[in-house]
């Protein structure tokens, strides 16, 4: 889905983004130090293209009205 040039773009800007995020924090903290789902699932601070490079979109999401009925 994308190629690993742009995934190593990703993670090196991910990476300073998190520094600079850090840095913000340690003057205004978040509101928790973990977010979740109802079901506990973790929620990241952000969602990249390293988090679906492995995606299929057929198998993995699908058509409207169609196996396996992600929506």
């Amino acid at each position: 889905m994308f190629t690993e040039k742009t995934l190593k773009q990703v993670r090196q800007g991910g990476k300073e983004w998190e520094k600079e995020v850090e840095e913000v924090s340690k003057e205004k903290p978040e509101r928790k130090k973990r977010f979740s789902t109802v079901s506990d699932l973790e929620i990241k601070r952000i969602y990249t293209p390293e988090d679906i490079k492995d995606l299929n979109f057929e198998r993995d999401i699908g058509y409207p009205g169609l196996f396996p009925f992600t929506r």
